[in-house]
């Protein structure tokens, strides 16, 4: 039987250790800024176009390389940062292994200028499919500049599998954020397609540098930690309960100035906030740990958002208690660990005398995480029947007759009830409906603002509504600004990443537009990950899964009546726009054929 093992051929071996670190257009550009920051840059440009898939280019003012390192910086595995196998025990530098500049130029086009403070003249090197086609002197400043041109040009399989390129320069975005977040004395720039994204000049602190991507109202709610073992040291930054948010915003674990994916940790934060934020929200929190380098293995994966900690199991419950300590001195929960202030004089207290029981009273309408307008908290039954108003004033006259040929109606008086704060349940032609009642608004909201010829009729606001966005969300928004115009909302930017909203359509209330402007810009992103591409389809079925009435909100009779009456006028009532059902039918025979057994 003949040999059948044999050595791949060594541009082929290349292009496959290349896709270990290679994912994607971010991963292009996280290699380069990391190495951009290894050389000591205290400015840093990146210049991004189509979404980082036909260019990438990233300028600093480091300390450069001379020749021999700019020629020998291209072959694998060749670093400055490991001579010994104890080297790999005390790394404090982001690259090390030297595989990100061979795997860059196996899948791409790579120029480099570079030049070392002393020398009269620079370097400048084209490489592509990791073959030399250049290689001589040049006038350039000092440090290094790299461009990246057509990446995966040789591996058109490889190239299929990116997104489009909103998705790709979000994934550059996210990259960009856990760079420039640790590194805040550094003056980074970022654009995309000739406009300026990110412009961030260094800064004296961590926690001004994070002011810059966190939005403005939560800005002045957050505590600050800062504690020393002799394992580890730690600086957070943690959000109050009441700026949990429903998506995972801003949860960021740097371990040694390094962005982190660690789950274990990440569940110690939330166990700190256990009963002090509802089930579905999540806290906003940024952790920087300084571990000796001999305390962590940075070998387990190849883009190095992992690491194996040898002291997981004493930082777990350290985080635990240092976040709760912090949150009861800032008087978010109680603490034992408080002084008695000494102008308090306690004599007057007479011993024999017992307290009255306390008054407890409650507000049911109470929601921490609402505005404080104790006006728009109490929300009352008759202030959601605005969320119809569409349905009376703007439907079609050919829905309006279809309406009056079906079989329920307010005049019917049908069974109608609420159960669990989530289902409508209703008698209809003898059969049983459970009604997602979440859903059923989604779809009506987003069928009635889909069947729109032209723009959505909207209503003007007196005093225009101020959002104040984190930066990635600015980003979006300017790209959708036309979508929620054509939807009945007139947003202009404000500057300092925040806008204003000017009007607002009928489907809404208006004490919740921001909360539904933030959640759509969340599901936008989500959509796109589930790969619905068609910007517009996307946009429409963001807004109405933001707008719809949630679930665990109570209804009167007559807002039952109306989601019911409204949902079955549509053409297709069976599944929301994202192809979950919305109710549940059950027919007067199979309840009858239950109870014959």
């Amino acid at each position: 039987m003949p040999n059948i093992i044999q050595l791949l051929p060594e541009h082929i071996a290349n292009k496959i250790a290349a896709g270990e670190v290679i994912q994607r257009p971010a991963s292009v550009f996280k290699e380069l800024v990391e190495n951009s920051i290894d050389a000591q840059a205290t400015k840093i440009n990146i210049n991004i176009k189509e979404g980082g898939k036909s260019f990438i280019q990233v300028i600093d003012n480091g300390i450069g390389m001379s020749p021999e390192d700019a020629r020998m910086c291209f072959e694998k595995h060749a670093t400055s940062k490991i001579k010994t196998t104890d080297d790999l025990f005390n790394i404090l530098t982001k690259g090390f292994r030297g595989e990100a500049l061979a795997s860059i130029a196996a899948v791409a086009k790579v120029e480099l200028k570079t030049k070392t403070e002393d020398a009269e003249l620079g370097t400048r090197i084209i490489i592509e499919d990791n073959k030399v086609l250049l290689n001589e002197p040049c006038a350039c400043p000092k440090g290094t500049s790299i461009t990246v041109q057509n990446l995966f040009f040789n591996l058109p399989a490889r190239k299929n599998f990116l997104k489009d390129d909103t998705i790709e320069f979000k994934h550059i975005a996210d990259e960009f954020e856990r760079l420039a977040i640790p590194h805040f004395n550094i003056h980074f720039t970022l654009t995309h397609n000739d406009k300026i994204v990110f412009n961030l000049p260094p800064v004296n602190n961590l926690f001004s540098r994070i002011e810059y991507f966190i939005d403005h109202s939560s800005k002045e709610k957050f505590i600050s930690i800062h504690d020393t073992t002799p394992a580890f040291e730690l600086k957070a930054y943690i959000g109050k309960p009441d700026v949990a948010k429903k998506k995972r915003n801003y949860q960021m674990i740097f371990i040694n100035n390094r962005f982190v994916r660690n789950n274990y940790l990440s569940h110690a934060v939330y166990e700190a906030f256990k009963n002090l934020i509802p089930p579905d929200y999540h806290p906003q929190f940024f952790l920087f740990l300084s571990i000796p380098p001999s305390r962590i293995d940075w070998n387990i994966h190849p883009a190095k958002i992992e690491a194996r900690l040898l002291d997981e199991k004493i930082i777990y419950p350290f985080l635990i208690t240092v976040i709760r300590k912090g949150l009861g001195i800032s008087g978010i929960t109680p603490t034992i660990e408080f002084s008695t202030p000494s102008d308090i004089d306690m004599r007057d207290i007479d011993p024999r005398k017992t307290a009255p029981p306390p008054q407890i009273k409650t507000d049911p309408y109470y929601n921490p995480f609402q505005t404080s307008d104790k006006s728009l908290s109490k929300q009352t039954p008759a202030s959601w029947e605005e969320y119809y108003n569409i349905f009376q004033k703007n439907t079609p006259e050919k829905k309006l007759q279809e309406q009056q040929t079906l079989p329920v109606s307010v005049t019917h008086n049908f069974e109608c009830f609420q159960w669990l704060n989530k289902y409508i349940i209703c008698s209809v032609h003898e059969k049983l409906l459970i009604i997602d009642q979440h859903r059923a608004h989604e779809k009506i909201i987003y069928e009635t603002i889909k069947s729109y010829p032209h723009t959505i009729s909207s209503q003007s606001l007196l005093f225009p509504v101020h959002i104040d966005l984190s930066a990635n969300d600015f980003v979006l928004m300017k790209e959708l600004l036309h979508l929620f115009k054509e939807n009945g909302m007139d947003i202009e930017e404000f500057g300092n990443n925040s806008v204003v909203v000017n009007t607002y359509p009928q489907f809404m209330l208006e004490h919740e537009i921001k909360t539904i402007i933030e959640n759509t810009l969340e599901n936008f992103r989500i959509n796109q990950i589930t790969e619905i591409k068609d910007i517009k389809e996307n946009f429409l079925r963001s807004v109405a899964k933001s707008s719809a009435v949630k679930q665990g909100h109570i209804l009167t009779r007559s807002e039952m009546i109306k989601i019911v009456e409204s949902l079955l006028s549509l053409n297709d009532y069976t599944f929301s726009p994202s192809g979950k059902r919305i109710f549940k039918e059950i027919n007067k025979d199979e309840i009858v054929s239950y109870f014959k057994k």
